[in-house]
């Protein structure tokens, strides 16, 4: 009985010079339908160009069976293809791994509001949902709030409440995937049914021929007139829960180039080549990611400033996300200063450094490559035995783990227990100083929950500062209470980035980032030198900006409007309980802002005295070889472990 079939069932050719896209297509339909396995042949190289049809409608490749692509190679030639171009090719990805049932919605308004009455919070351990005694992920959908709003970037006002909750058959919340926001009401709620056989994917080569397209619009004099900002979409898709991806390697060539960049040219971003949405236990196994170029902006009108990337993988609305043994193809490179070209390398590669290093060529300062990926409403991601250079997320994370791995940076946001352990940080070599892990401030810098690092060993450059926490505050209202991180540190070794040397005992490293200087009242109701931060919306309809007396059309800024008078706080960060440092062989001053110096109240968070202990008052600062040694707040003498400096 034939359990499998193959490309060259349906026609495919596999010179690298056809384009087997259909002939592909066909396969997987075929294989869907009938329940069988999709095998290619190992020698076999297949090109995937124009994915649209004789009328134009652009297709993708769905996946709904077991796949070994037995280590054929694919290109995706997007060398011409571009976001604006007004076909829509570059709008779907390639494949995508579907369950064999779409996500069903709940919509009945009475339903709904029955369950937002019984209580739908951070309390809640069961979910009562008629008709449904099987596994499932629900995503519930609020519009009373919005979440994950972010400043800076076109005053983003952030999405619907929601996140990801694991109920098994009787309704249970997974402990792992609890209920984190309040739902007082409920526009709907999404239901992806876990009862989904598991499928697996491997053994193929994909190499993407990138956009070499200018995204840059220009006058006849080559003036530029502005961006024509967008993201190519021609990847992996994974909506399907349950699903292993192994030994998929992906590479990217044909990018435009540094001396290109510095001539003026801007290239295009792509969205993740490794998609996963709306899944539950997805694995990315074994597999070769590389990141990608990394563009600065230079102010171009309708661009903006700063810079642009792209990611190669990317995740949204999903639980269980583990990268087991995976690596960045491109996490060492060598640039060759006179003519641009990168190549490649490995660590010991003489004159290697690692992609998110700042550099300049032809006058420009920028990181060549862009950090690896990024996540959004996701819970329980883990990176294992993987070597990639960043770990972020941005719309929320809950649960992170980065075990056995090698990271350039942690960005998160969101809550729960984050563990690096057993790990190898190399710092970006910003020019302010690197962090071992941070917050990403323009999300308001909130980790609810503690952060452990053990048996770590950090790679530092050491003509600049550095923090074992990048904390950043803003006065704007990011949809949720912020919180600095409990933290505890074990087996932490620091090491020159440039020479490899161990650093010597006494070595200083800041804390975290001198925010409190700058505001020492950020966990307080009012501010000492902060204005408000709106942004530049009237949704009521009443000709000022939201929240202000400011008049909406006398605003010239859609990036935020900074209140000139009120010195409300408007995202109040909760300090955190404890700062566990211990130190047994490599001992290093870690010097912690003395709050106390500024007089301002402790907020009595923790206790029912007001010591006027600053942000600091009420946490408990554990030192030396044991967990019972600490002091609470930092009017305290200095020890081995840290030293309390005046702001």
């Amino acid at each position: 009985m034939k359990t499998t079939v193959s490309y060259r069932d349906f026609g495919a050719v596999g010179d690298g010079i056809t384009n087997d896209f259909f002939a592909i297509k066909a396969t997987h339909e075929y294989a869907n339908a009938n329940g069988l396995s999709v095998v290619a042949h190992p020698e076999d190289t297949y090109l995937i160009g124009d994915t649209r049809d004789r009328e134009g409608l652009v297709h993708s490749v769905e996946i709904k069976t077991d796949v070994d692509w037995c280590g054929a190679s694919f290109i995706i030639e997007d060398t011409n293809f571009i976001h604006f171009d007004g076909t829509g090719v570059t709008k779907k990805d390639i494949f995508y791994i579907l369950p064999d049932s779409e996500p069903t919605l709940i919509e009945d308004r009475e339903l709904l509001d029955s369950l937002a009455k019984s209580g739908l919070n951070p309390d809640t351990k069961r979910i009562n949902l008629p008709g449904v005694d099987y596994p499932v992920m629900i995503i519930p959908y609020s519009s009373t709030n919005r979440v994950y709003r972010r400043i800076g970037f076109g005053s983003h006002l952030g999405g619907l409440t929601h996140e990801v909750i694991v109920l098994d058959g009787e309704g249970n919340i997974d402990p792992e995937t609890p209920v984190l926001f309040n739902y007082d009401y409920i526009d709907y709620i999404k239901v992806v049914d876990l009862r989904v056989r598991p499928l697996t994917v491997q053994n193929g080569t994909f190499t993407t021929r990138a956009s070499h397209i200018d995204i840059l619009e220009r006058d006849e004099s080559g003036k530029v007139l502005r961006a024509r900002n967008g993201f190519i979409q021609r990847g992996l898709k994974i909506t399907r829960s349950h699903t292993t991806v192994k030994n998929v390697k992906h590479y990217v060539t044909g990018e435009i180039t540094l001396a290109e960049q510095a001539s003026g040219i801007l290239g295009p971003t792509y969205n993740g080549f490794f998609e996963v949405s709306g899944a539950h236990g997805v694995t990315i196994e074994d597999c070769v990611l590389t990141g990608k170029r990394c563009f600065r902006k230079n102010n171009v009108p309708g661009a903006g400033s700063g810079t642009s990337g792209s990611y190669d993988y990317t995740g949204d609305d999903c639980n269980k996300l583990v990268f087991k043994n995976c690596h960045q193809s491109n996490f060492w490179i060598t640039i060759d200063m006179e003519t641009g070209e990168v190549k490649p390398a490995t660590k010991d590669t003489p004159g290697a450094v690692h992609s998110l290093r700042q550099t300049s060529f032809g006058g420009i300062d920028f990181a060549v490559y862009w950090g690896l990926g990024g996540v959004n409403y996701t819970k329980n991601m883990e990176f294992i035995g993987s070597t990639m250079s960043r770990f972020d997320a941005h719309a929320g994370l809950y649960n992170g783990k980065v075990i056995d791995s090698t990271y350039n940076t942690i960005s998160i946001v969101g809550g729960g227990h984050m563990i690096i352990e057993n790990s190898t940080w190399v710092g970006e070599g910003i020019k302010y100083g690197d962090a071992l892990f941070g917050m990403r401030e323009d999300y308001g810098s909130p980790w609810d929950g503690t952060v452990t690092v053990k048996n770590v060993k950090a790679y530092i450059l050491t003509d600049r500062p550095s923090f074992l926490i990048r904390h950043g505050y803003i006065n704007w209202y990011p949809g949720y209470q912020s919180c600095f991180p409990n933290v505890e540190v074990e087996g932490l070794t620091y090491y020159d980035q440039e020479t490899g040397e161990p650093l010597p005992d006494g070595y200083n490293i800041n804390l975290t980032r001198p925010t409190l200087k700058d505001e020492p009242a950020i966990h307080l109701p009012t501010t000492t030198a902060s204005h408000p931060i709106y942004a530049k919306v009237d949704l009521d309809g009443d000709g000022f900006v939201d929240g202000t007396d400011i008049p909406y059309d006398g605003v010239p800024s859609n990036s935020g409007v900074m209140h000139p008078t009120s010195y409300k706080n408007e995202n109040p960060v909760r300090p955190p309980l404890f700062i566990k440092i211990l130190q047994s062989e490599n001992k290093y001053i870690f010097r912690v802002p003395d709050t106390s110096g500024s007089g301002i109240s402790d907020g009595k968070y923790y206790d029912e005295l007001d010591s006027l202990g600053g942000f600091f008052g009420d946490t408990k600062f554990y030192f030396g070889n044991g967990a019972d040694e600490y002091y609470l707040g930092t009017n305290h003498s200095d020890t081995a472990t840290f030293e309390f400096v005046k702001t």
